[in-house]
């Protein structure tokens, strides 16, 4: 440790941990500063163990009523509460993914000759990857009967692809300090 005007510690190692070049977390959008866990952190071998050290430090902070300058996404706050995440919450975090999503909520699927599957492309690390969003869901058409459940299971994927175990640690670490039941009292915006 090095003591700096009084403190232990660099008053930059928090800062430097939650910066996407890291690769922990990463900016919710190009337009969005929010901080997410980053799909890709596991191309650091000791990446659980650090999002439990950030998990102590924050749960830390909030017990000594200390000001973090990096905020996390409302979802991944809604995730801490053990609250459900909805198609609302996509709309704080990425505009185009959000009205997407809501196209497909308020127009007739069936008659716009769309090609929607219950299976979701996506990149990591420069690696094209599909996820089936259930069973043999690259076969299952999106129809107006199936769009809800659809919906659904978009919003879960987006907030929880490939960062479950890294939410688990984060959360692990959180509660090593503070029980996450005395959040129950907050809501995601606090």
């Amino acid at each position: 440790w090095r003591f700096i005007t009084g403190e232990m510690g660099s008053s930059n190692s928090l800062h430097r941990t939650l910066k996407s070049n890291v690769c922990l977390f990463e900016y919710a959008s190009g337009t969005n500063y929010a901080l997410q866990i980053n799909p890709a952190s596991f191309v650091n071998p000791e990446h659980l163990e650090y999002f439990r050290f950030v998990g102590r430090f924050i749960a830390l902070a909030l017990y000594h009523a200390r000001f973090i300058d990096n905020g996390f996404t409302l979802p991944f706050y809604k995730r801490m509460l053990n609250k459900n995440i909805t198609l609302a919450d996509i709309e704080t975090v990425d505009l185009e993914y959000y009205n997407s999503l809501k196209f497909i909520q308020e127009h007739k699927i069936d008659e716009c000759s769309l090609d929607v599957y219950f299976a979701m492309d996506y990149e990591v690390l420069g690696e094209l990857r599909t996820h089936e969003l259930k069973p043999g869901g690259k076969d299952i058409l999106v129809t107006d009967e199936n769009k809800e459940e659809y919906i659904d299971l978009m919003v879960n994927w987006r907030f929880s692809r490939g960062v479950e175990a890294q939410t688990n640690a984060f959360l692990t670490g959180f509660e090593d300090v503070f029980p996450l039941q005395w959040l129950q009292y907050f809501d995601e915006r606090e």
